[in-house]
Parts: C-alpha cells; structure tokens; sequence
C-alpha cells in the first residue's frame, strides 16, 4: 500500500508541474485530445476523372492563438500549410495560407469551448502518399505540425462501394451546388473531429457517406446502418432501400441518441444486393460520454458509491431508496449544493473539480477488472 501511495502521490505532483494529462480516445483515428489543435481525414471520389479526394480536416480553439489589441479589436493571425509527398517523396502537391481572426470581445479570445473547423482538399491518383501539415500562429508560441501515413485506394469497381463514414457536426442544403472546402454536390458538410457525443435530448449523430453504383450501373441497393456499444452489443439496426441514379448517390442521415448508454460506440454502413448477401462496408468509432444525468439515468448505483468519497453511509442510504429520475435529480442536486463553495457563482466549483478527478482517475488507473476511480490510487487522487 505504502508503494500505491508513493506512485500517486508522485503522479499527482506530475499532473501539477505539467498542467494536466492531454486526453486520448485511442479507438478512433482522429487525433481526438484536449490539445489546442486536432487533424483528421478522409477520402471520396474527385470530380477529376479516375482521382481521389483526400479531405484533410483541422480544428483548433481560440484559446490556442495569441490575440492583439487594436482600436479595441482582439485579432489573431496564423499560417496553414500541407505539403503531399509521393513516391520517392517526390512533391505532388502544396499549399499555404494566412489567415486572419477578428473579434470584437476579448472574452472570445478567451472561451475555452469557442473552436474553428476547416478542411483542405487534394486530388490525388491511388497510393501512397506522406501529408504534412502544419498551423503556425505568427504572434504566439503555437507550432503544431502533424505528418500522415495515407493510403489512397481505388474506389469505382463492377459492384457498388462505399465511401468512408464522415461524421458531421452541421451540414447544410442549396438547391444548387454549393462552393466551398466543405462543398459535397449541394450539400455543405462540415466534419465532427472529437467524435464525442452525448446521450442527452436531443442529441444525435449526423453522417455523411457516399455510394458509387459501380461499372455494373446497379439501379438499387439495401443500405443497412448499425450501431454496436462496445461493451453491450447491438444497440440500433435499420436497413434502407436506396435507388442508384446517379453514379454518386450522396447520403447525409442522423441517429437519435436520447437516452442511449454512454460508452464506445461503432457506427457500420454495408451495401447489400441480391438475396441481402453483403456486398461492402465501412465503419467508425464514437464515444457517448458519461455525463452527471447519464450517470443518474444508466449507472445510479455507481452515482452513488462514487459520493462514498465525500459523505459517510448513514448519509447515502436515503438516495440509494430514490427510483424516480427526477426525484433522483433533485436529490443530487441538494447533496451538491450543500458543498458549494461560492453560491454566488453560475457553478459549482467543488462539483466539477470531483467529476474531473474521477474522470481523470478512471483513465489513469482503470483496467480489466477495476474502474480507475475504485482503485486505491484513484480514491487517493481524488
């Protein structure tokens, strides 16, 4: 025990002298952390004969850049760049741009969830290609440089295929094509680079694939869409039957997710044909994170052992014998006001300093057979 003690202890003094442990979601491609910055990509079919689109994705927060005053504007300037290296690194492709950031309240600059999402696009033949990129603030420290490994493959065959799965943070229609970096036919599509969701109402997940018909000219297809927890299994199935008119059928659909169990999710879209027999499928992974109301809805004896740091038995007894959500709620409620620490302000400061260890305890310490949080050390850390 004395050992644990030591090695928490020791952690924690890291955490403290390195300002925190960037987190990862490692079941997924994109770069999803709490870093400034966060890159992704994918690809689709170019309107140039024969090349493929790679979409390169960006997003980073206000918080990131550093912001002058002037005549009292708060603006930010910083440079992108992607260099695309071929066979024998030779260099297909490169572009660079200085852009600017203006605002009107230095608050902006300052809003920890205030963030900018981006793309760059590049056609490409099939194979292999090394991307660089790079974002570069002219007036702060931030440097952030990112090199990709990608694999452009052929996509039209005699069946039909799949594009990759994009998942979509907003999405717009025109009548008429739109033109921008996210422009995909008349839609603008602009991408979700976290892939965390929550569970609560009116939540959803929106995507984006495209199905090319192929040299067979197919005229319809069964379009099967599922989603499997991790941990749970099957949790959503349904299959479509979609008409194949065009050589590009563009598909752009959402999923509730009200009241679905946190956790990792893969999202799975497969093409059937004749007799239903499974043609070609792509999938993405996803996390619904735990939130104070999905902890109370889908884990309330959790909920409750987790208060076990902060009160003795005698005082958890009477929330243990609440059934009801709301009631649970409110109970909660009262047990967190009672230990706010500054009434006065919109939050409450000792509440979500407790979640965040506890969040930060289960990804340091979990494993197999425990939560983190349940651990010695994380109870110690917390």
């Amino acid at each position: 025990m004395r050992g644990l003690l030591k090695q928490a202890l020791l952690i924690f003094i890291l955490l403290l002298v390195g300002g925190g442990v960037s987190h990862s979601a490692n079941f997924y491609k994109a770069e999803a952390t709490n870093k400034q910055v966060i890159v992704d990509y994918a690809q689709f079919l170019s309107a140039d004969s024969g090349k493929i689109r790679l979409e390169v994705y960006y997003q980073f927060y206000n918080t990131a850049l550093e912001f002058l005053e002037k005549n009292g504007k708060f603006t930010a300037t910083y440079t992108i760049s992607i260099k695309v290296l071929g066979k024998n690194n030779v260099e297909v492709s490169k572009f660079k741009e200085r852009k600017t950031i203006t605002v009107n309240d230095v608050k902006i600059t300052k809003a920890v969830r205030n963030y900018r999402t981006n793309q760059l696009n590049v056609d490409l033949e099939p194979g292999k290609y090394t991307v660089y990129f790079r974002l570069s603030d002219e007036n702060g420290p931030l440097e952030y440089r990112r090199k990709i490994k990608v694999k452009v493959k052929k996509i039209i065959a005699k069946k039909p295929r799949l594009s990759e799965i994009e998942l979509v943070q907003a999405a717009t229609k025109g009548e008429d094509e739109v033109t921008n970096s996210f422009t995909k036919g008349n839609l603008s599509v602009v991408p979700s680079l976290t892939h965390l969701y929550s569970s609560e109402a009116g939540a959803k997940l929106l995507f984006y694939f495209e199905i090319y018909r192929g040299l067979d000219s197919m005229d319809e297809i069964n379009v099967e869409t599922s989603l499997r927890h991790a941990k749970k299994g099957l949790a959503y199935r349904d299959t479509l039957s979609t008409e194949l008119f065009q050589p590009i059928t563009r598909q752009l659909r959402e999923i509730s997710l009200a009241n679905y169990r946190p956790g990792e999710y893969e999202l799975t879209v497969r093409l059937r044909g004749r007799r239903f027999k499974k043609i070609t499928q792509k999938s993405v992974r996803f996390e619904i994170q735990w939130t104070f109301l999905a902890r109370l809805r889908h884990d309330y004896k959790t909920a409750i052992d987790q208060l076990s740091y902060l009160s003795d038995v005698t005082g958890l007894n009477e929330l243990r014998k609440i059934d009801d959500l709301k009631e649970r709620i409110k109970a909660f409620n009262a047990f967190w006001a009672k230990r706010d620490p500054d009434p006065t302000t919109p939050i409450n400061e000792m509440k979500v300093s407790f979640y965040n260890r506890v969040a930060m305890a289960d990804k340091l310490f979990s494993n197999s057979f425990r939560d983190g949080w349940r651990s010695d050390r994380g109870r110690i850390y917390i």
